[in-house]
């Protein structure tokens, strides 16, 4: 696995430490805050049991409250086992128990239609580690739009007594393939002509427009990422006239992150990514889309597979 830098000391805010001093290990579904887990259970029962007695209703709150504390108390716990095991290059301190496969994580923060998806897809069977290498892993993909957040990447699902349930998932920056090139040319009626090629490669995707307008305005050159429950285009190129070209990183930053459950896209500033990138170009399919800006009508518009 690459090298992975640390970042500055320092804890995830819910009283754990991350992996123990080894901070390139960051925490994206960390333990619950320990009002948020008694707040919704003491609401709801006091309210009930206080209809007919009211000590019966504070002794009800006081109950949730304290089986709450208790369950938080044991996931800190667990997390806190999990972490201190697991180092920043994957040696693990003590073997565990793990199985490889992939985690998926969508949360669309969407208003009333918000959604949250979160599995994980074993790709062997569960045995004793002492690294984490990541071998099983074919590709990833991190996507991040307006208040959605959409990952999925190589992991181990941990089934070790000390800390099960968990997942520790790497963004791997080599594991992004080349592809392409791919060629694209069009013309109108009015007589605008543009080509394109576009291709990934060095950790990048690549464009090279030429663009000789007659009555249009511009032409540019996108690549377009249908991802599932997102869609996304992300501009390549743009010229008015003449040759053009772009580049656009899709490796992303490396990193270990510990999951267990649907990731917030508030927690998108942890991973690095920024709202419209694509990082990977795993999952989803992948089109070059070049497109001729005309007046007065809808554009010109050829793709191809990337």
């Amino acid at each position: 696995m690459e090298a992975l830098q640390a970042d500055a000391p320092g804890a995830d805010g819910n009283g754990v430490s991350e992996a123990g001093g080894a901070t390139c290990i960051k925490l994206l579904t960390p333990p619950a805050s320990l009002p948020a887990s008694i707040l919704p259970v003491s609401a709801i029962v006091g309210l009930m049991i206080s209809a007919l007695s009211i000590p019966a209703g504070f002794a009800a709150v006081a109950a949730a409250a304290a089986a709450s504390a208790l369950l938080y108390d044991r996931d800190r716990r667990r997390l806190t086992a999990l972490l201190d095991s697991v180092g920043c290059d994957g040696v693990l301190r003590r073997p565990l128990l793990a199985a490889p496969g992939y985690v998926y994580s969508y949360f669309d923060l969407a208003g009333e239609y918000s959604r949250q998806d979160y599995r994980f897809e074993p790709s062997g069977d569960a045995r004793m580690f002492e690294t984490f290498d990541w071998g099983h892993a074919s590709g990833y993909l991190a996507a991040a739009g307006h208040d959605w957040l959409l990952l999925w990447l190589p992991a181990y699902e941990i089934r070790d007594g000390c800390c099960p349930g968990y997942h520790i998932a790497a963004v791997t920056p080599s594991l992004v393939r080349d592809r392409g090139p791919a060629e694209l040319s069009l013309h109108t009626e009015e007589g605008d002509y543009a080509k394109a090629e576009v291709r990934v490669g060095g950790g990048a995707v690549e464009a090279a427009l030429e663009f000789r307008p007659v009555r249009a305005r511009s032409a540019r050159v996108e690549m377009a990422a249908d991802l599932g429950p997102k869609k996304l285009k992300v501009r390549l190129a743009e010229s008015r006239g003449g040759l053009s070209t772009g580049a656009v990183p899709v490796t992303g930053r490396p990193g270990v992150y510990v999951l267990r459950g649907a990731v917030s896209p508030s927690a998108a500033r942890k991973i690095g990514i920024e709202q419209g990138q694509i990082w990977g170009l795993g999952l989803g399919n992948y089109k070059a889309r070049l497109v001729i800006d005309r007046p007065w009508r809808r554009g010109a518009v050829a793709e191809a597979p990337l």
